[in-house]
């Protein structure tokens, strides 16, 4: 009897259940691991959305406590539905660590802000976050978990953000204090003020090492 997918993976019921007992992070990191043969280059599943079906199918069959959902990431034109966003990587540690590891982040294009007002309306927020709808792990898991991290008594709104980042802006991830190292960055940020002015231009690459990717995003997006 095969267990979940891949069956060289589960041969055998101890090593589903053990499994099926890993912390979220660690079932995560065994199934990036693995790869399904038939969603590769000349197979008989070379279509993503085809793909993402099968996947689908056979991590259901493993019915964990907490569904693990497959994804497509879309190669990233000027004209996706998310052009608009930067990307903040993260490890499974939840903390910033860049597009190419060495903890900068940075924008593809311009960014184009004359004429452009800040969603207030609930229904319009509600649709621009549909793009980065929650996952069931990130609502019962990731949206609980509660930190306590050491600058909270220096900046309150770090607090609050935390609380209801999920809300804020969607997405699957989980909450994570920053380092020290990493808040000395943010309190330059926000000193520095915004690197965007009205009009078009491009943004210089952000250092967001040892940062949480929360936080990471709270500094993008405010300071």
């Amino acid at each position: 009897t095969n267990y979940g997918f891949a069956g060289e993976i589960f041969s055998n019921e101890a090593d589903f259940e053990a499994f099926d007992h890993m912390s979220v992070g660690d079932r995560i990191i065994l199934v990036n691991k693995n790869k399904w043969p038939e969603c590769m280059i000349d197979s008989k599943l070379n279509n993503a959305t085809e793909c993402k079906a099968h996947i689908d199918v056979e991590l259901e069959a493993m019915q964990l406590e907490v569904p693990i959902e497959s994804v497509i990431i879309w190669t990233r034109t000027k004209d996706s539905p998310t052009s608009n966003a930067i990307v903040i990587p993260i490890d499974e540690n939840n903390m910033c660590v860049g597009r190419s590891g060495n903890g900068y982040i940075s924008y593809d294009w311009e960014w184009c802000s004359q004429g452009r007002d800040v969603l207030s309306d609930p229904d319009d927020i509600a649709a621009s976050r549909k793009l980065l709808k929650p996952s069931k792990w990130t609502t019962e898991v990731a949206g609980t978990k509660q930190l306590q991290c050491y600058y909270y008594a220096f900046y309150p709104e770090l607090r609050e953000w935390h609380t209801n980042i999920h809300q804020y802006v969607g997405g699957d991830y989980e909450n994570a204090c920053s380092t020290r190292e990493g808040m000395r960055k943010y309190e330059a940020a926000r000193l520095f003020g915004s690197v965007v002015d009205d009009g078009c231009q491009m943004i210089p690459p952000i250092d967001c090492g040892g940062l949480s990717g929360v936080d990471a995003c709270n500094m993008v997006k405010k300071h």
